[in-house]
């Protein structure tokens, strides 16, 4: 379905904690359907990670986050559901496999799922706003048949039913890639942990009112989740993507030291190419490439230019961020390893070897030390720098931002003054929209307590999972 341009524009300004643009391309959920062919999502299994030895060292925090990219890349097989065998290239006979997270769940799926878990509590426990692990996870084991699949079983007038048509298509990786669909500047996909949760604690949801405390409690976990019941288990994922139409050209951001200097020495740094004419046109081979279906056809194709990747391995999360560039083994693509150029598409196997990173995984880094003396390094010697390494692009970040983290994805903080940020300063408002949350891109931290433990999609107009069991509950 094709979504509203400007109703999706004022969303996404909400959700993201940032002015944003009215996206170029129009956004295409996935189909319905689609959820009985992927099957239940695949599992996420966290890292683990010393949240001391991360936030001390910058290089240990990207080691880390380069692995979580690698494993969310890492492709996995897709059961068919008529054979019961993995699907394969009608021409080769190979495998076809999707990255991890795409099989992950939609934010409308989770309102099915809550409404097929309501649907089987008991009175008491509707009453007292309970549920129950085993229910919870046969609801979702079974979400892809009982909820999608039966929904889609009344043949049309060719005798096909919407499932078997769609099901046909499925010749090659890149139809499997479109059944997630893809939609605009602010799609995400949630791990089955992070649904899980949800679905465990809708009492708490659902009874969430009031202005987020800035008291300690004294249980640092409840303190991170005072409206989830407990904080979100260490297998809960977001994943956020930014995408393009294929047929256009992608912006080229600067981000060498002196690129950095550039940008984050403006009174209000601001993610911006070069010029109007500072744009690349790129192949299939050296960009992820999405379709998405319509009427269970394969139609339009676009470009993967930006994404996020939220993990809990650690209290505060992970906070990673990749993003397109042509110059792709730079400062923050120098030290990607080898193996992620694997994990492509079987036609554009090194199509992940063209993404930069960085991450953040607390307010304030805490290894002033580590990057060459950055107390010594100047405005003046940035602005000259033509040093294009790693180190060089982490003093010039560190020099505009101390003693808070940088993270910037030039693809999706691209609002005003948004390019010395670090994602984590704007999720810690986060809230339910009556209760004071606000957007605040900045770095520092300024809370003891966190209503949501850090998540917009709690309660935003583009995702709110609050809103669908409200929706369920009072129906």
């Amino acid at each position: 379905m094709f979504k509203n341009l400007m109703v999706l524009w004022l969303i996404l300004s909400f959700a993201d904690c940032k002015p944003r643009q009215p996206p170029q391309n129009s956004g295409i959920d996935a189909l319905p359907q689609s959820r009985a062919i992927l099957g239940p999502a695949k599992p996420w299994t966290a890292l683990l990670i010393d949240p001391k030895r991360v936030n001390e060292s910058i290089f240990e925090r990207r080691r880390a986050a380069w692995e979580t990219v690698e494993r969310a890349l890492t492709r996995v097989d897709i059961v068919n559901p008529k054979t019961g065998r993995p699907f394969v290239d009608a021409n080769t006979g190979q495998t076809l496999t999707l990255p991890l997270w795409q099989t992950w769940y939609e934010a409308n799926e989770f309102r099915t799922m809550m409404f097929q878990l309501w649907s089987q509590l008991t009175p008491a426990q509707r009453i007292a706003r309970e549920s129950s692990a085993p229910l919870v996870d046969e609801v979702m084991n079974n979400h892809h048949l009982n909820t999608l699949l039966k929904k889609w079983t009344r043949p049309g007038p060719s005798g096909e039913t919407k499932f078997e048509k769609l099901l046909a298509e499925i010749t090659a990786d890149k139809e499997l890639a479109a059944l997630n669909g893809v939609s605009g500047s602010g799609y995400t996909l949630f791990s089955p942990a992070m649904i899980r949760h949800y679905l465990l604690h809708y009492g708490d949801v659902f009874a969430c009112t009031g202005t987020p405390p800035e008291f300690s409690t004294g249980n640092p976990t409840k303190d991170l989740a005072t409206c989830l019941g407990d904080a979100f288990p260490p297998g809960a994922v977001a994943v956020k993507t930014t995408w393009s139409n294929a047929n256009e050209k992608v912006g080229v951001f600067n981000t060498t030291a002196r690129g950095l200097a550039n940008v984050l020495s403006m009174e209000k740094p601001t993610w911006r190419t070069e010029d109007s004419t500072n744009l690349t046109t790129h192949s299939p081979s050296e960009i992820y490439t999405s379709s998405t279906f319509e009427n269970e056809k394969l139609s339009k194709t676009f470009v993967l230019t930006g994404l996020h990747f939220l993990t809990k391995d650690i209290p505060e999360w992970m906070w990673i961020s990749l993003w397109w560039s042509p110059d792709s083994d730079t400062d923050f693509g120098e030290d990607r390893p080898t193996s992620i150029s694997t994990l492509g598409p079987k036609n554009a196997l090194a199509v992940w070897s063209h993404y930069k990173m960085c991450v953040a995984s607390t307010f304030d880094e805490q290894d002033l030390t580590t990057i060459n003396n950055n107390h010594a390094v100047t405005t003046a010697a940035l602005l000259a720098s033509t040093d294009s390494s790693l180190k060089a692009a982490l003093a010039s970040s560190y020099h505009f931002s101390a003693p808070h983290t940088f993270c910037s994805n030039p693809f999706l903080e691209f609002g005003e003054g948004l390019a010395n940020t670090n994602c984590i300063g704007c999720h810690q408002h986060s809230g339910p929209i009556n209760s004071g949350a606000k957007v605040d891109a900045g770095r520092k931290r300024v809370r003891t307590s966190f209503m949501t433990d850090f998540t917009w999609s709690f309660d935003s107009p583009m995702e709110s999972f609050r809103s669908s069991i409200k929706d369920v509950v009072t129906q």
